[in-house]
């Protein structure tokens, strides 16, 4: 479908200004920074309470805290916050949450931290991007037995990381907007930042050492730029 304006909404704490700008030069339309207003109430009640149930079965009485952060069903998230955007032909709404969020997957029937929920509104996690992408496995063992972690200093995204942090959502706004357009949100070469990234070593290479698009989806760009995608 082809994109003509995108929105961003709940940007605090982001360089929201930089981004607009980088995704309307990059993709040669326009890029708008929103407010969306929404019940507060009705978004505790995404709260996940049993990661092993999907959310409308289960009590959210006492929500799980995960790294401090409780969990969300980015869905439920979605149904709430999508009633706020104004929906257009051709407008793609991207929406920024300092929440946790979370999708339940039938192949294990269990919830995932999600860095990304792509759909029309599309959501990012900016504590999914820290979370989710799993750290080494050694990353791990030291941290369950007390080594000292200061080893892995750099190796990890962090909330203060601001400079790396601000370039990975860049990637995550294109698998968004890649998304809506051609059908394709991910890539399979890790050289590319449309990778889907499990691991952090692999975000941080895909969006920060690599930084570019395989030659698949500059194609691609190129006709989301000239108008034919």
């Amino acid at each position: 479908m082809r994109v003509s304006c995108i929105y961003l909404y709940g940007c605090s704490g982001i360089n929201a200004d930089d981004l607009a700008s980088y995704l309307s030069r990059t993709f040669g339309i326009s890029c708008t920074k929103l407010y969306l207003d929404y019940n507060q109430y009705e978004m505790g009640a995404c709260a996940i309470g049993n990661i092993y149930r999907p959310h409308q079965l289960h009590s959210n009485m006492n929500p799980i805290i995960r790294d401090g952060h409780h969990l969300y069903d980015g869905y439920c998230m979605l149904d709430i916050l999508g009633a706020g955007v104004r929906h257009r032909n051709g407008a793609l709404h991207i929406i920024f949450t300092d929440l946790l969020v979370c999708t339940y997957d039938n192949s294990d029937n269990r919830y995932h931290a999600r860095s990304v929920i792509l759909a029309n509104p599309s959501m990012i996690s900016i504590p999914g991007i820290i979370e989710a992408p799993a750290k080494s496995r050694e990353y791990y063992v030291d941290l369950m037995t007390g080594h000292d972690l200061t080893q892995y200093d750099g190796q990890f995204l962090t909330y203060d990381d601001k400079t790396r942090l601000d370039q990975v959502i860049r990637g995550y706004c294109m698998q968004c907007i890649f998304y809506y357009t051609s059908g394709e949100a991910f890539c399979m070469d890790k050289d590319c930042i449309l990778y889907n990234a499990h691991w952090q070593r692999d975000l941080l290479h895909s969006q920060i050492e690599s930084g570019r698009l395989c030659n698949h989806h500059q194609t691609i760009l190129q006709k989301i730029r000239n108008g034919t995608a």
